[in-house]
């Protein structure tokens, strides 16, 4: 998959779920795949992902003002709370009429952002344009078709505004460029994030985004400098940790130092159990060297599905990082005119994703159709707040 970082504006197709080239002038715009049309207004400049006037003086200082937000207290950016009007989507993991219910929610949500453009959107309306992307993004995801998600994002910044959710959708599409394998793209997307937020949510994201990207990119030294080597050098939020202990285990493994790793990884096993832990793990290629450190917990444990193998990398030399440095550094953002048209492809062209995908067809035509069962790990949100709150 080849993807532009500037070029044409994409919306989504409210009849089947693809992605629709739309003029920057805005106006009549047609669906490649299955015909359906509407009217878009005049593309506004995104937003910059950056705060102003939002700065403190050390990195020290910034990472103890994220954790005094581990106070159990409600975010704005927390990625796990739906919005209320939004909950029935939240509880629909495992309904066959999923893509539909999401379909018409978002373009409800979309519909009330943008004809509340000319007063500026509420926060509210924003965030549930921007919830129900990350709602698509992680079903799909939890089928192997993630990049469907793409039209769903590349619309949601047309409309949002707020700098705390538009980080959020860029480093969805950081993610899903990660894993279409274009890493360059995944780079120049990344850049246009604060590397320095003043909020532990969107701080979480960024790092955990920003560790998978650098073990992507065979710089483990670098995921472990944003992930830190023990739980108490970052704070994270609850929707992050455990991401973040397995990225560190991977991290650690790759550089040798074995007890540390397998340390890391019995802490998400303490809390999650080994079903949920293995189902992470499986399939996973850049979590590969933390699957080599379960399968030699295991095989210790006496597991028969332990096999020992831990040859997957040669040891190397580690020094351990500064909590000083565990950011990138301030990153210079373009021109708000210039920031990306985002992952979806600029057609439905042969070869594209959604050509040969369910969302395809107009939405009446989904009904009858069921999608293939989740995965366990499409119970691991649920398992993950349920065991956090037994620890508490």
């Amino acid at each position: 998959m080849t993807y532009q970082l500037l070029g044409n504006r994409v919306r989504i197709c409210f009849g089947c779920g693809g992605s629709v080239p739309a003029p920057i002038a805005g106006g009549h715009i047609t669906c490649p795949a299955c015909g359906a049309t509407q009217t878009v207004s005049p593309r506004r400049s995104l937003p910059s992902a950056r705060f102003v006037g939002v700065e403190v003086a050390s990195e020290r200082e910034r990472l103890e003002l994220l954790r005094k937000q581990l106070d159990g207290r409600p975010s704005h950016y927390a990625s796990f709370d739906a919005p209320e009007r939004l909950a029935h989507l939240e509880l629909a993991y495992d309904d066959v009429r999923l893509p539909i219910l999401l379909l018409e929610a978002f373009r409800k949500a979309v519909k009330r952002c943008e004809s509340a453009a000319g007063e500026s959107a509420s926060f509210d309306l924003q965030r549930d344009v921007c919830w129900i992307a990350g709602k698509a993004r992680n079903s799909f995801s939890m089928r192997n078709v993630v990049l469907r998600a793409a039209p769903y994002i590349a619309t949601a910044l047309d409309v949002v505004r707020d700098p705390g959710l538009v980080q959020q959708l860029l480093l969805m599409s950081c993610d899903m460029a990660r894993h279409g394998g274009d890493l360059a793209r995944a780079d120049a997307l990344l850049a246009l994030c604060d590397a320095r937020s003043m909020f532990v949510d969107l701080d979480s994201d960024y790092r955990t985004t920003a560790a998978m990207l650098a073990l992507a990119r065979d710089n483990p030294r670098r995921a472990l400098q944003l992930v830190g080597a023990r739980d108490s050098d970052v704070p994270f939020c609850a929707a992050t940790i455990y991401q973040a202990r397995m990225t560190r285990t991977a991290a650690l493994e790759l550089l040798g130092l074995r007890d540390e790793a397998e340390r890391a990884l019995c802490q998400n096993r303490d809390v999650l159990g080994d079903e949920i832990v293995s189902d992470w793990l499986e399939g996973s290629r850049l979590l590969a060297p933390a699957a080599d450190v379960w399968r030699r917990i295991r095989a210790r444990d006496g597991d028969d599905n332990g096999d020992g193998d831990d040859d997957w990398h040669e040891l190397a030399e580690c020094e351990w990082f500064d909590v000083e440095d565990a950011s990138a550094p301030p990153t210079s953002l373009p021109p708000v005119a210039e920031l990306p048209d985002l992952l979806a492809p600029a057609s439905n062209s042969a070869g594209s994703p959604y050509r040969d995908a369910p969302f395809d067809t107009p939405v009446e035509a989904l009904a009858p159709m069921r999608m293939p069962a989740p995965p366990m790990s499409v119970l691991f949100s649920v398992l993950a707040l349920l065991a956090l709150m037994i620890t508490l």
